[in-house]
Order: structure tokens, then sequence, then C-alpha cells
């Protein structure tokens, strides 16, 4: 897909989730491995190609994806729901708290910024339909030190909840 078809990496959904061991479901140090090696082989053939996984997990856990060497970066779901819960709230303390920790955990570059996702209810409906407070996230994400991604239809206020066919409709 890198050399043939020109893709600039890969987005792996349940990153933490692909081995297995026994009773033990996800972050096994199978799956660190295979995701090491499977970084290594991709940038090979290109050194820029991205390795980006959903790892829905704390911050300790997630960020140790990127500083272990088995993800390029990771989505960062606790910062994305800090996101929500400051603009809801009003209160800018324990967003603080969490950029710091999260910061901190990453290397610079290694983490990705989201407000929702294709598994969550849409922002503006986790907005209660409020349009100031949806363009106050976005203000969020996109002025925050993490690489910002959007899911689709976030951008002109796509609305959707579960179940899932109401959050993934087609733009």
């Amino acid at each position: 897909w890198v050399d043939e078809m020109g893709a600039a990496g890969f987005r792996l959904d349940a990153a933490r989730h692909l081995i297995e061991d026994g009773p033990v479901l996800d972050n096994t140090p199978e799956t660190f491995a295979w995701l090491q090696g499977f970084r290594a082989r991709l940038q090979a053939v290109d050194p820029n190609a991205l390795v980006l996984g959903e790892v829905w997990d704390a911050t300790s856990m997630a960020s140790r994806y990127v500083r272990d060497g088995a993800l390029d970066m990771a989505f960062e779901f606790g910062l994305a729901g800090q996101f929500l819960q400051a603009v809801r709230n009003g209160d800018a303390g324990s967003l603080r708290a969490v950029q710091a920790e999260v910061s901190e955990a990453y290397p610079p570059g290694g983490y990705a910024a989201f407000l929702t996702n294709h598994d969550q209810d849409r922002t503006i409906d986790e907005l209660g339909g409020d349009v100031a407070r949806a363009k106050s996230a976005a203000m969020l994400l996109l002025t925050n030190p993490g690489v910002p991604f959007i899911y689709y239809g976030e951008e002109i206020g796509l609305r959707g909840s579960k179940p899932d066919e109401r959050i993934r409709t087609p733009m």
C-alpha cells in the first residue's frame, strides 16, 4: 500500500487488542512486539510513513506505545474527554492538569488530539446542540500542542448518537 499505492501510513483501530494471550486481552508484550515489527517494516519502505493507533486506555499506557516505538502516534482519549468536559462545565483547571500529564507522557508530536470518533456520540450531540460550545471545543482541539484529527462531519456539525449507524452517517 505504501510503495505501490502511495499511502502515507496506517491508522490501526483497537491497536491494544491485536494479540491476546490467554485471559489477557490487551496491551500484551506480543502486541507491542508485532507493532514494533510492523512499524519497522513500514518505515523501511518509507521512513516518513505514519503508524497511528487507537489505544483507548489511560494516558500512561497509550503513550507507552509511542515511547516504546510500537506507534508513531496514538489517539489521546483522556484529553478528548477533558476537552468536552471543560467546555460543558467551564472548568479549565482540570483541562490544564490533563494537558500537562499528556504533554509530559508523550514525546513531541506523539499524540493525536481529537474530540470524538466513530465509536462515540458526535461532538454537537455531546454538547447538547450548543454551537458556541462546539466552536469552543474546536478551538481547544486546534490550538492544542497535539496533532489535531477531525472525525469527518464534525467540521460542519454533523449530528449523531448511538446506535452506531447514527454516528457513522456518511457525510
